[in-house]
């Protein structure tokens, strides 16, 4: 007899709408229209959620347009992330709230928080002493780290727990924490999936959709051209540029040839056990279920 599985509500609002995601991308005739509505009514019954996590992390430190601009952010990682999300593993905020953190910490350090130069300098000399250690295969411990660079216990952790948290300084005075160059492999992979995106990208856009895209990506800026810039800068409505943004990443994640380049499969597949449902019930269930959650589909 198989094992019963107590599903929450948002579990059950999930398994349905990633299931009805799923046939209709086995479809021969995909009807992105209706998946785009599926994935963001499921955004909305996560988005509270998201919202209140931000408000969390960021306090008053930020102005309505850059919460706006961190929202986005957090759309875009969940529709991501949503095709690999079980939801017979783990609730939704379980499975999200990590990628929700990661982006508002990113935007955080990119755009808020910048490090000292003594922070820096300090940075450099832990990173090295790391790199080496690793190097040689040995396992370090902070009393490691303090003999190696003379900074004290205290120092080095604050200071790697800053630097996780602030804008590197600028490269010519501190050198990249992170800086690693790519082995030719790497390369060429990379320009691989380069390229299958900018494919991608010529297949699912039209001219002015290219345009808003390209603007937003803002590959010359240190970082994306918030919605407002691009109203501004267009004359478009914002709400119509996010929308449209909107629509041409769904489409983007739904594109069969960049989804096999990235190898975008669900890696819980092979451990998701089926919920036991007594006989042909579970269909009926399913379809009562979607047709009360998505009326308007």
């Amino acid at each position: 007899m198989d094992k019963k599985i107590n599903l929450t509500k948002e579990q059950q609002i999930f398994f349905v709408g990633m299931k009805k995601i799923k046939a209709l991308q086995e479809q021969p005739d995909v009807n992105l229209k209706e998946i785009q509505q599926i994935q963001f009514f499921l955004w909305e019954k996560i988005k509270l959620f998201a919202k209140k996590e931000m408000i969390r992390m960021v306090g008053n430190c930020t102005t309505p347009d850059e919460r706006m601009d961190i929202e986005q952010d957090m759309v875009m990682i969940f529709l991501e992330k949503l095709p690999y999300y079980d939801p017979l593993r783990t609730t939704p905020t379980t499975y999200f709230v990590r990628y929700f953190r990661e982006k508002i910490s990113c935007y955080l350090r990119n755009n808020k928080v910048h490090m000292t130069q003594y922070d820096s300098n300090n940075a450099r000399k832990i990173s090295t002493a790391i790199a080496e250690y690793n190097q040689r295969g040995i396992n370090y411990t902070l009393d490691m780290l303090s003999t190696k660079t003379g900074l004290t216990q205290k120092v080095i952790k604050s200071t790697i727990q800053f630097s996780a948290n602030a804008k590197l300084a600028n490269v010519e005075e501190a050198y990249s924490l992170c800086s690693r160059e790519l082995t030719p492999e790497e390369l060429v992979e990379k320009r691989e999936r380069e390229e299958a995106l900018y494919d991608a990208i010529r297949r699912n856009t039209n001219e002015e959709e290219l345009r808003l895209l390209s603007l937003r990506i803002n590959e010359r800026g240190r970082k994306e051209m918030p919605f407002d810039k691009i109203a501004e800068y267009t004359g478009i409505p914002i709400r119509e540029v996010k929308a449209t943004i909107n629509r041409v990443i769904c489409r983007l994640n739904q594109d069969n040839e960049l989804r096999k380049q990235y190898r975008n499969y669900n890696p819980y597949s092979s451990a998701i056990k089926p919920i036991s449902i007594q006989d042909s019930a579970s269909d009926i269930m399913q379809q009562q279920l979607l047709d009360s959650l998505l009326p308007a589909m």
